[in-house]
């Protein structure tokens, strides 16, 4: 077992390289009366060259219940702002500037401007089929939903049109599933803005949507998946997730699954197989996105790893033959051996890294 010293070392080794961002999870969103049913909202950085087909999407659709959309530019030095600032004149349009404060805070900014019972993170790099934006709000209203979650398609860089298709099928348009089903990612979902009355995304953090799969979802009781996809997602070789791994931002990912563990008993979440294995899962992601930094930086994320896990490592047994290895691995604090378990899995494609 790794020495509380050894672990004490790698934290200031990891804290010294990037420290861990102090923004906190848990906060207070002012509570209002509801005056919409949904706010689609669009946070854009420098997204110049899709935004307007991103606001267009949304832009003339007569949607039948009381929508809003609202803009939060984070201080872009492109051209987003007046393509945003267009809009402005438009019904239920809102626009909000500030300074570049990163994608967390900008985040937290949408929702403390919504005033609707639902939200929808629409990426200012991406677009929707309105038509079935609306059918998920119906059919979350109808069902007194937390989360109605969307298929969707992806758009690559050499495309014209989207063609993969994750989640949709020709049968049961909505599927009741249970929380840990849901996909990790924040946008594609109608989801009730009290979800995050006392939680809001860690600002300074990257990959902040980690707190959909920890946080959110476990607080859910009604969720469901709409097999008809509402959302086009871009492959954009200019975004965060894909640059990251590359610089020494790439720690980020382990941070984020730290603050998540470490916050869940605050928010009356207790730790079961299903968060179990999605720890697992975020673990081998993490592999994949730290695979290029220093053998120093890996071995130390790796020491803190078995700290964090140690006590879940006893307590829970992976169902999948993949997460076990891994589980093993950590147990037995073996570096060659978790190495290996997530080689395989991340070159199996289960966890590849857009």
């Amino acid at each position: 077992m790794f020495s509380k010293q050894e672990e004490e070392l790698s934290r200031e080794f990891l804290m010294t390289y990037f420290p861990k961002p102090s923004g906190e999870i848990r906060g207070i969103i002012e509570k209002k009366k509801y005056e919409r049913d949904l706010s689609i909202i669009v946070c854009c950085y420098n997204q110049e060259a899709y935004l307007k087909k991103c606001l267009e999407s949304v832009a003339h659709y007569p949607f039948k219940r009381n929508v809003s959309v609202i803009v939060v530019d984070d201080g872009s030095t492109d051209g987003s702002a007046e393509i945003a600032d267009s809009y402005g004149k438009l019904p239920d349009f809102i626009i909000a500037h500030q300074e570049n404060h990163g994608i967390a805070y900008t985040r937290n900014k949408g929702i403390s401007l919504c005033d609707a019972k639902y939200l929808f993170f629409l990426d200012a790099d991406d677009y929707l089929i309105p038509e079935a934006v609306e059918q998920m709000l119906e059919y979350a209203v109808s069902e007194d939903a937390d989360i109605v979650e969307s298929s969707y398609r992806i758009l690559r860089p050499e495309e014209e049109e989207p063609s993969t298709e994750f989640f949709a099928d020709t049968v049961d348009t909505f599927e009741k599933i249970p929380w840990h089903r849901l996909s990790g990612y924040v946008w594609g979902k109608v989801m009730r803005t009290d979800l995050f009355s006392s939680l809001c995304f860690p600002e300074g953090y990257l990959m902040e949507d980690g707190i959909m799969g920890f946080l959110v979802a476990p607080l859910c009781r009604r969720v469901f998946r709409y097999k008809i996809s509402s959302y086009i997602y871009r492959m954009n070789p200019a975004g965060i997730t894909a640059n990251i791994q590359q610089d020494s931002r790439a720690v980020h990912s382990y941070w984020i699954l730290e603050t998540c563990l470490r916050a869940m008993p605050g928010l009356g979440i207790e730790m079961d197989e299903n968060l179990f294995e999605k720890a697992l899962h975020w673990i081998i992601m993490n592999y994949a996105i730290i695979r290029f930094q220093s053998d120093n930086v890996k071995t130390a994320v790796f020491i803190l790893l078995c700290g964090c896990m140690r006590e879940e490592n006893y307590r829970f047994s992976a169902n999948n033959r993949s997460l076990r290895l891994l589980q093993e691995a950590l147990r037995a604090e073996d570096y060659q051996l978790y190495q290996q378990s997530c080689e395989l899995a991340w070159k199996a494609g289960m966890y590849g890294v857009k």
